[in-house]
C-alpha cells in the first residue's frame, strides 16, 4: 500500500498527556493506488488515529471535542483557516458550496455495504483504537437496540457478505422473513459527556447507550462517503468540512437545516451542549450505513 504519512505529535496539548505520556495522532493521505480500496471506491478520511498511551480509546475519542478539531485545523490548514472556520462566515467563503447534497437511497447504501465490511474486516488485526459514540434514550428504545445487536446485527452482516442482498427488493424480502433488520436507531449520537447531560436530567426513565465501533471505523467515518455536514455555524462542523475537503477528492455532502440529516449519509450538526452531534435520521438508508460500523452496543 502506497501512502504519504504526516505524523502530528500532540504531547503539548493532547488530553492524553494528562496521563503521563503523549498520544500520537497520524493523519494518512491514502492515494488511489491503495489496493485495499476496491470498487466502489471509498474516499480518503481526513483523520487516521493510532494512540499509544492513556486509557483505552482515549485519544481516538478526542474527535468529540472542540480541542481536537481546532488543533487539527491549525496544524494542517493554518491559523487563518482556523479563524475562518470559527465563524459562520466560513460557509460564504469562495469555494465552499453550501448547496444541499443529493440523498442516497437504500439500494445505493446496499451497493456500498459489502466493500465497507471488507475494508473494516481488514483492520481488525491492527492496533487502531476504536471510536465510541453515545446516545441518551428511553428504556424501551434502548432494549430494542440491544435486542437488534444480539439477534440481527451479525446475521445482517453475514447476508451482506454472502451477497444475498444485492438490491432493495432482496433486503425487504429478507427483512420481512425476519432474517435481517436495520438498527432501530434515529435522532442523534455524540460524545459521552454530551449524551450524559441529557441522561442525567432524567436518569430513571433514560439510559445511556454506548456504541463501540470497529477498528478502522473512525477513519472511514470522517470521509465524503459517510458524512454530510449541516452548514450555518462555525466550530467543529465547519472544521470537519474543511479537513474532509482537504484530504478527499470532493467535499462532504451538505445536509439539510434543522436536524442536519441527509438520507444515506451520517449528518454532522453543531450543538449547544457539545461541539457537534451525528444525525442518524429516520429512514432506513442512514441507520443501515451506521450499523455497518458497529462492533457492539451496551448500556452504561
Amino acid at each position: 500500500m502506497y501512502q504519504q504519512t504526516y505524523k502530528l505529535t500532540t504531547d503539548k496539548r493532547s488530553l492524553a498527556s494528562k496521563h503521563g505520556q503523549p498520544a500520537v495522532r497520524r493523519v494518512n493521505l491514502i492515494t488511489n493506488n491503495n489496493r485495499h480500496f476496491k470498487k466502489p471506491t471509498m474516499q480518503t478520511s481526513c483523520v487516521q488515529l493510532v494512540d499509544n498511551a492513556g486509557p483505552p480509546n482515549f485519544a481516538v475519542d478526542e474527535v468529540w471535542t472542540n480541542e481536537f478539531w481546532k488543533n487539527e485545523v491549525v496544524d494542517v490548514l493554518g491559523q487563518g483557516m482556523f479563524l475562518n472556520t470559527s465563524s459562520k462566515g466560513y460557509w460564504t467563503l469562495k469555494g465552499v458550496d453550501s448547496t444541499k447534497g443529493k440523498a442516497r437511497t437504500l439500494a445505493e447504501v446496499l451497493t456500498l455495504a459489502p466493500q465497507i465490511l471488507i475494508n473494516l474486516a481488514g483492520q481488525q488485526s491492527s492496533n487502531k483504537s476504536q471510536l465510541t459514540a453515545y446516545k441518551c434514550i428511553d428504556n424501551a428504545s434502548a432494549q430494542a437496540i440491544l435486542d437488534w445487536d444480539h439477534n440481527k446485527r451479525q446475521a445482517t452482516e453475514s447476508e451482506i457478505n454472502n451477497g444475498t442482498i444485492p438490491d432493495a427488493k432482496s433486503w425487504h424480502s429478507l427483512r420481512k422473513a425476519l432474517v435481517v433488520d436495520v438498527i432501530p436507531l434515529g435522532g442523534h449520537i455524540g460524545g459521552r459527556e454530551q449524551a450524559a447531560q441529557y441522561r442525567d436530567a432524567n436518569p430513571t426513565n433514560l439510559k445511556l447507550l454506548k456504541f463501540t465501533l470497529k477498528k478502522g471505523a473512525a477513519e472511514m467515518l470522517f470521509s465524503p462517503d459517510m458524512l454530510a455536514i449541516m452548514p450555518g455555524a462555525g466550530g467543529a462542523a465547519a472544521q470537519i468540512h474543511a479537513l474532509v475537503s482537504k484530504f478527499s477528492k470532493e467535499p462532504p455532502k451538505i445536509a439539510a437545516g434543522g436536524e442536519g440529516g441527509l438520507a444515506g449519509y451520517i449528518g454532522v450538526k453543531s450543538e449547544s451542549k457539545g461541539p457537534y452531534s451525528m444525525t442518524i435520521g429516520k429512514n432506513d438508508a442512514t441507520p443501515l450505513l451506521f450499523q455497518l460500523l458497529i462492533e457492539k452496543v451496551e448500556i452504561i
